[in-house]
């Protein structure tokens, strides 16, 4: 396709190891003339929910799925397209295997509450990013995750698998594109990415790095160093006017020049400010 008039949402799933928050990393440089990235929906370093129960954890993961997808319908028509590092499909396949691994009783209550809030915000693609559990979890370690029960069980991962191969297919009305990366390469990994969102918003426009000062760099990646964030980032780019880089699991921008997470809050805020006359 060639440009879009109205904002599409690609939700980028699947396995733990797989390549995706790798490849969105860099993509999201590439496509930054095009796209804005939502990082997954994690808890931050040193937040309160963090030590929380898998199932109050879950419930604010629903509610934070709930805010960003009312998020992105506000930003509609002001960007072609919204990328997701995961999607809320995540939370029903960690309720899915949970309840076939820990033996749990979370995912037939939740899909009345998914239905409610969640069933009719979809996505225009699912880019499905399979692996080996094995193969997964070894790629994982090696990157030097911090790997918490139950994502280090094999049994558990192969149920947590089951859920996009079975179970998807009933709640996404979108396609869905399944991309299997046991013997590709990262590269590859992007490419076959790259491939699938150019099919929704064409090619990217000729990019330019964005002007920001070196300064503006060190302080986000001192911010970054500081909480642990890791060392693999995307370039420096403009969000709506702010300079941000994203790392594996959050983003981090500089705001009236204090760095911060790029956070439901956060976006909040930035869509005050482009949807309000005369507030920019």
């Amino acid at each position: 396709m060639g440009s879009c008039l109205a904002t599409h949402k690609i939700a980028i799933e699947g396995m733990p190891g797989a390549g995706k928050s790798t490849s969105l990393i860099d993509l999201i440089s590439e496509f930054s003339d095009r796209c804005i990235l939502f990082s997954e929906t994690n808890p931050e370093p040193n937040s309160e929910w963090q030590d929380f129960s898998a199932s109050d954890q879950g419930d604010i993961f629903h509610k934070m799925w709930t805010v960003r997808m009312y998020l992105a319908d506000v930003l509609r028509d002001k960007i072609p397209c919204l990328l997701f590092d995961r999607s809320y499909y995540s939370n029903l396949a960690y309720k899915y295997a949970s309840d076939r691994y820990c033996g749990t009783n979370f995912y037939n209550e939740y899909i009345e509450i998914f239905n409610r809030d969640l069933r009719d915000k979809q996505f225009s693609l699912i880019i499905l990013l399979d692996v080996n559990p094995e193969m997964g979890l070894l790629r994982r370690r090696q990157l030097g995750d911090i790997i918490t029960f139950p994502w280090t069980e094999i049994d558990f991962l192969k149920e947590f698998r089951k859920f996009y191969t079975k179970e998807l297919i009933k709640f996404a009305t979108c396609p869905i594109v399944t991309i299997n990366t046991d013997d590709l390469s990262p590269s590859e990994v992007r490419s076959r990415i790259r491939e699938e969102i150019q099919k929704i918003i064409g090619i990217p426009l000729e990019h330019h790095t964005v002007e920001f000062t070196e300064d503006i760099k060190n302080q986000l990646l001192e911010f970054a160093q500081e909480k642990m964030l890791g060392k693999y980032h995307s370039e420096l780019i403009n969000v709506f006017g702010y300079p941000t880089i994203y790392f594996r699991q959050h983003s981090v921008q500089l705001y009236d020049g204090k760095p911060t997470f790029l956070n439901n809050q956060r976006w909040k805020e930035i869509i005050y400010e482009i949807t309000t006359p005369g507030s920019l």
